[in-house]
C-alpha cells in the first residue's frame, strides 16, 4: 500500500513534520499498518528526519529512505539567500504580501543544516536510515542548469540543487543519473520508476 502525502510546499520543516505526523498516523489506520517505510524527496527527508526524532515517529515509522535532500545543506540556496532573498527582504513582502510561507528555504541552508538541524536531530534506534543522491548535469535549457554550475563549484558532483555528499544519509545506496526532478518523475523523457523499484526491493530484502 501506498500513499503519497502532499505538505506545505515552501514551509518550514517543522511544520511540515507535522503534517507528515498526521499522514502517517491516517496511513497507519488505513492500511492497518504497525509500521510505515517513508520514502522523502529532497526537504521531504528532513521532514521525515525531524518527525521521527522529535514527534515521536521512531515508533510509528520502520526506515526511512531519502532521496536528493539536502542532509548538509545546499550551497545555492545559501547564495540565493544571500545574493537574492535577504537583500530583497523576500521573506517579510512574500509573507505579508501573497502572502506565502517561505521558511523552507532558510531551512535548506549549509548553516542551518549543519550547525542547529543535524546537532539537535540524531538518528533514532530502532529505524533504518537509507539514502539516494543524484549525479546528473541537466541540459543547458534545464531550469536548473544554473543551479547546477553553481552547486558544481561549491559542492562538486550534484543533481542540480544537492550534492551527491549533501544527499548521504545512513547506508548509502549510491548515485542514480537524474537530476533533481527527474528522481520523481518531473520529466518527460526520463523514467523513475526503476529507482522506486529498486528502493522498494531494500526494503523488502531487509524485512522493514
Amino acid at each position: 500500500m501506498v500513499e503519497q502525502p502532499e505538505v506545505f510546499r515552501y514551509g518550514t520543516v517543522y511544520k511540515r513534520a507535522e503534517q507528515l505526523r498526521q499522514h502517517v498516523e491516517r496511513a497507519k489506520k488505513e492500511f492497518k499498518a504497525e509500521k510505515v517505510n517513508i520514502i522523502g524527496h529532497s526537504m521531504g527527508g528532513l521532514d521525515a528526519r525531524y518527525l521521527i526524532t522529535h514527534l515521536g515517529g521512531h515508533e510509528h515509522v520502520a526506515s526511512l529512505v531519502t532521496i536528493g535532500s539536502p542532509h548538509r545543506g545546499s550551497s545555492h540556496c545559501d547564495w540565493c539567500i544571500k545574493n537574492i532573498a535577504d537583500p530583497l527582504r523576500a521573506d517579510k513582502w512574500l509573507h505579508e504580501v501573497l502572502p506565502w510561507e517561505v521558511g523552507a528555504w532558510w531551512n535548506l541552508t549549509r548553516p542551518f543544516l549543519q550547525d542547529e538541524f543535524n546537532p539537535k536531530t540524531p538518528d533514532m534506534e530502532g529505524v533504518r536510515y537509507y539514502s539516494v543522491a543524484g549525479d546528473a548535469k541537466p541540459s543547458i535549457y534545464n531550469p536548473l542548469y544554473l543551479p547546477y554550475l553553481n552547486t558544481a563549484k561549491f559542492e562538486g558532483a550534484n543533481d542540480g540543487l544537492v550534492s551527491v555528499e549533501s544527499a548521504k544519509w545512513g547506508t548509502f545506496l549510491g548515485t542514480v543519473p537524474l537530476d533533481h526532478g527527474e528522481q520523481i518523475g518531473w520529466s518527460l523523457v526520463v523514467d523513475a520508476r526503476p529507482l522506486f523499484r529498486k528502493i522498494i526491493n531494500v526494503i523488502s530484502e531487509e524485512g522493514h
